[in-house]
């Protein structure tokens, strides 16, 4: 009997989880089926509708263990799943077929079959318990408990239930296996979206903030937005939910505003719609069920409704479908199959760029999202269909408290969830990178140029609260937000120092627009007082997050006394983002703290906050024995950008390591002062070419005709990328004396040199570069064409050159727009012909080019070709023509 009990028991415990397992899979494909008929019905809906019911759908699916857990009834109808047992899978077990189990105590004890007991059964085994210390948490003595015993299964188990048992564990390690391996990839695609971002250059040209400030009113994004540029990326991604970013390729920076207003407008809508989170969702569900199609389905239109919903906000938003359809399709041509990380959002994919094409192009479908009150609807209709699909349970269980046979041992499991995901809080600076170049303008007006010179960044990870439900009855006169603001004040006292951490990452979350003096005073007593050094760290972090001066005395106390280094570190990082020179002593003070990373974070915070009175704690810090806090002392100088600053920077020209150098370079051209020309153009020679580059990018901020003949003989720099930015420098200058310098750059092997040094040329605005920039407009690269041409269409030039006029039929369309733009500006009346032709073009917006082009010249054949235009079956171009008719007289 005793055998008995224990075969089954044993045979029990390795088929539990399998039957787990097939409970949970048939719960969640019935309520994905269901989901499919759901989105089935509306299909005539918008994408943002069809979005919705996916995304509750599929976090109903993962839901649906924690529902079955936590209902207090059950609906019997699902199949038994006991086919693993010996009850139910083999034959009656005799005298003769028992399994004989032994428990083999954990450590290196060899295993004695016991002797019989008297009287008892002759294959009962004996359970040998081997005492294990276990370390306590926080310091605590180590006790003495029992190890876990292992089981093994003797060779006279029955055929029946070895070939049952084997199945199961061929199942169950496979489902096991691939589960954690996507699981891993889902982590890894995270983690590389987070190193690349780490590795990615900052867009702070005013070009680009201009573009996405416009984008972000537009779509209503309240959320900050971090903008970046990246080599590793060949299509635009975003990223986030609570500091999102958007990382856009190198060849970003030669679009058009259009194309970038368009791009942005996507990304952001992504951002607005919380996409990332439901993308990891279903991401998520695929690494469980992926033994299932129909999940890989569902998370594939998951993605597709998504782009499209994102594609309808950017319509709704007011851009012309065929132009957004256009810039859409020259971005997948350009780069062809995409490759971004499994953990984030690219633009577009080719698999699906079809269907989202004809979407957009396509007049009369609804594109406007659900409605508040149709939404809630929506996503209750899902999550509740999953209610009674949790509460399903094999017919005939016994759902009541079981009670333990003598024959086996109880598990203890840990009851008590865990309610924060514990995450280090922690400051990291990001170092001072020099491996991009600056993106030199080729468009008819000047934009700016970023040096590609990463500032320190600090990062902050924190704990983040999962299911914390404060009850807190409404107060009259109160609003929500004051509500729920009152309450986290009050958790900040709570006994437990989760709850204390939990109540400060969401009171640095919700407070955006200014924190009442018992907000900052509970903060700040936390900061001062709380015993758990993650609690004064969040609280740091809470303060820097609200941005309020009023924080700033807790916080440079903090600073200077706390003993735990994290939380120092939170503090200056903190005093860094309230940018506020009331924190300049204390920060100081700070470059003498004996963590070197807190003494960096210092400085970083220094350099945000861009206080005149930082620059005398800033200059010794050029002289620390470590590189990084030279390194960030360099470029906080730079950001303050006072002249007191030159003198040091100039003297770390010289300094030992390359990316000291680097930084000393970049400072220098953010201060633009003309005493640093010397030095500059000494670092011209450096033996690190990111140091020449560096050198020469700030020779051209400062601009003084004194660099010109240096930056001339840099031209010849072995790296490409140092000839760029020489030339960029000359551009700026624009100096008539760099013309001879420039006109053989148009003939260099690199394809930006050539384009670099058309655009500076068209800079300078010297006639001897007529000839060389017509030459240029026959180059083999298509951006050198088109900057050649934007050069020229600077110089006044009547006739046209035929060149730029035969330019009008190129094979690449931005070209023919520039030569359209050119020759409007000429306003050369032998030029109609050929612009008249140019408004039946297969590209819209060189036919738009090419109108306001004629729209420019006073002459009657433009004037009848404005009068036909009236009647073309573009309407974009019968609005064009209307308005030009009001501008040609």
């Amino acid at each position: 009997m005793g055998s008995s009990m224990m075969t089954a028991t044993s045979l029990f415990g390795l088929t539990g989880l399998a039957g787990v397992l097939s409970d949970g899979a048939i719960r969640a494909t019935l309520l994905l089926l269901i989901v499919f008929a759901v989105v089935g019905l509306l299909r005539q809906s918008s994408a943002a509708a069809r979005h919705l019911a996916w995304s509750a759908g599929l976090i109903s699916v993962l839901a649906l263990p924690l529902l079955a857990v936590s209902l207090p009834w059950r609906l019997e109808v699902l199949p038994t799943m006991n086919a693993g047992s010996p009850t139910a899978a083999a034959p009656a077990v005799g005298p003769s077929d028992v399994v004989e189990v032994s428990i083999e105590p954990a450590g290196d004890v060899a295993h004695s079959t016991p002797a019989p007991a008297p009287g008892g059964d002759q294959h009962e085994s004996q359970v040998s318990t081997h005492a294990a210390p276990i370390a306590m948490a926080d310091g605590a003595p180590a006790i003495d408990a029992p190890a876990p015993a292992t089981w093994s299964l003797a060779a006279s188990t029955p055929t029946g239930a070895t070939s049952e048992l084997g199945l199961l564990d061929i199942f169950l390690a496979a489902w096991a296996v691939v589960a954690v391996l996507l699981t891993l990839r889902l982590v890894a695609g995270v983690l590389a979206v987070w190193f690349l971002v780490r590795r990615s250059q900052p867009l702070t040209g005013h070009d680009w903030r201009g573009v996405l400030r416009r984008a972000t009113r537009r779509l209503g994004v309240a959320s900050p937005v971090r903008l970046l540029m990246s080599d590793r990326v060949t299509v635009p991604i975003t990223a986030g939910l609570v500091r999102p970013v958007i990382v856009l390729p190198r060849a970003a920076g030669s679009w058009t505003e259009d194309r970038r207003g368009a791009v942005l407008l996507h990304e952001l809508a992504h951002i607005k719609r919380w996409d990332w989170g439901t993308h990891l969702v279903a991401r998520a569900v695929c690494a469980l069920h992926w033994f299932n199609p129909l999940f890989w389905v569902a998370a594939k239109r998951l993605r597709m409704e998504s782009e499209r919903a994102c594609d309808d906000m950017v319509l709704e938003a007011g851009t012309q479908p065929s132009c957004y359809a256009d810039h859409l399709l020259q971005i997948v041509k350009t780069v062809g199959r995409t490759h971004a990380p499994a953990g984030a959002l690219p633009l577009a994919q080719r698999s699906e760029f079809e269907g989202r094409l004809l979407a957009i192009l396509e007049t009369g479908i609804p594109r406007h999202r659900p409605k508040p009150l149709r939404a809630v609807l929506l996503s209750a209709l899902v999550i509740g269909i999953a209610v009674p699909l949790a509460a399903m349970a094999p017919m005939g269980e016994d759902t009541g408290e079981v009670t333990s046979d003598p024959g086996t041992f109880p598990v203890e499991t840990e009851t008590e969830p865990d309610l924060t995901r514990e995450i280090e809080v922690g400051t990291t600076l990001r170092a001072l990178r020099g491996d991009g170049h600056p993106e030199t303008p080729v468009a008819p007006k000047t934009e700016s140029v970023d040096p590609s010179f990463d500032a320190p960044h600090v990062d902050t990870a924190i704990a983040v609260p999962l299911d914390i439900d404060i009850p807190v009855a409404a107060a009259k006169g109160q609003g929500r937000a004051s509500i729920r603001r009152t309450a986290l004040v009050t958790a900040l006292r709570d006994s437990d120092a989760r709850v204390r951490v939990a109540a400060m990452n969401s009171l640095g979350e919700l407070i955006t627009e200014g924190a009442d003096s018992t907000e900052i005073a509970a903060l700040s007593r936390a900061l001062r007082t709380d015993p758990e050094p993650q609690v004064r760290r969040m609280a740091a972090w809470a303060l820097g997050e609200i941005e309020d001066a009023r924080g700033i005395p807790a916080l440079s106390d903090a600073l200077r006394t706390d003993q735990d280094t994290g939380v120092r570190k939170m503090a200056a990082w903190a005093l860094g983002e309230i940018e506020d020179a009331q924190a300049v002593p204390a920060l100081g003070a700070a470059l003498e703290d004996e963590d070197p990373e807190v003494r960096r974070a210092a400085i970083h915070a220094l350099g945000e906050i861009e206080s005149p009175t930082a620059v005398e704690f800033l200059i010794p810090a050029l002289s620390s024995d470590d590189v990084q806090i030279r390194k960030h002392a360099a470029w906080a100088l730079g950001e303050i950008d006072d002249a007191r600053a030159v003198d040091p920077l100039a003297a770390a020209l010289k300094d030992a390591n390359a990316e000291v150098r680097r930084a000393a370079a970049h400072g220098l051209g953010e201060i633009e002062s003309p005493r640093a020309v010397d030095a500059l153009v000494a670092a011209l020679k450096d033996a690190d070419p990111q140091v020449r580059r560096h050198a020469a990018w700030a020779l051209g901020e400062i601009e003084d005709a004194r660099a010109v003949g240096p930056l001339g003989a840099a031209l010849k720099d072995s790296d490409a990328e140092v000839r760029r930015a020489a030339i960029y420098a000359l551009g700026e200058i624009e100096s008539p004396i760099a013309v001879d310098m420039l006109i053989p750059a148009l003939k260099d092997a690199d394809q930006k040199v050539r384009r670099y040094a058309a655009w500076a040329l068209g800079e300078v605005e010297d006639p001897r570069a007529k000839d060389p920039l017509i030459a240029a407009v026959g180059d083999r690269d298509a951006e050198v064409r088109r900057a050649a041409i934007n050069a020229l269409s600077e110089l006044e030039l009547r006739p046209a050159p035929p060149a730029v006029v035969k330019a009008l039929t190129d094979t690449d369309p931005e070209v023919r727009r520039a030569a359209a733009h050119a020759l409007g500006h000429w306003e050369d009346p032998a030029t109609i012909p050929a612009l008249k032709a140019a408004m039946k073009d297969a590209d819209p917006k060189v036919r738009r080019v090419a109108l306001m082009a004629l729209a420019e010249m006073p002459n009657q054949q433009a004037l009848d070709a404005l009068v036909e235009a009236l009647k073309d079956d573009d309407p974009v171009m019968r609005r064009a023509a209307a308005r030009a008719l009001g501008k040609n007289e």
